[in-house]
Formats: C-alpha cells, structure tokens, sequence
C-alpha cells in the first residue's frame, strides 16, 4: 500500500480534521476571590487545583480566565470530563473557549 501524501501533508490533513472536529461547549462555574494581605486569590470551588492570584481584583480575575482555560484544557487533553459546577451562587461570567476533539 501507497501512501500518497508527504509528511507535511499528513500533518496538515490532521491538524485541518482535528480543527473540524472540535467541539465547543459552554460551562459556568463559581469563581471565588478572597482578599490576603497584599494580593487578591481567585479559586473556582467545582476545580481542586484551580487558583491564581494578583495584586488587584482585576488582575486576579483577569489571572483566574487564564487558569480555568488552560485547566479545562489540560482536563480535555487526558480525556477527563468536566466537572459540574454545585455551587452557582454569584458567578463571575468569564469569555473562556475551550476546543476540544470531538471523538466519532
């Protein structure tokens, strides 16, 4: 068997299906944000591990979209699902758009 396409093609095939294939949804969850001392911490309570911080509010909610996108990621990576989110009491709304391969 031939196979017709060079590498380069191989990949650009692949990368154009992956891009066809993704999937995006939409998730709410909590975002706390605490004062202490001299900077703000921003946790989602629904996400074990998923915290940042910064030197104002802003920056830690600012910090906080970066944190949830690259944990969503890093979950749709190893094929983990998204935990659901208990606690929606006052969300903060985050634009956060995580694309992930949607398998056939």
């Amino acid at each position: 068997m031939h196979n017709w396409l060079s590498p380069v093609q191989q990949i650009s095939a692949l990368v154009l299906y992956l891009l066809h294939s993704m999937k995006v949804s939409s998730r709410t969850y909590t975002l706390s944000v605490e004062r202490h001392d001299d900077r703000y911490v921003a946790y989602f309570p629904a996400l074990p591990g998923c915290h940042t911080c910064g030197k104002t509010y802003e920056a830690a909610v600012r910090n906080a979209e970066e944190a949830l996108a690259l944990y969503l990621e890093t979950l749709a990576v190893h094929g983990d699902r998204f935990p659901d989110d208990q606690s929606i009491n006052e969300p903060v709304s985050l634009g956060v758009t995580v694309r992930t391969a949607v398998i056939s």
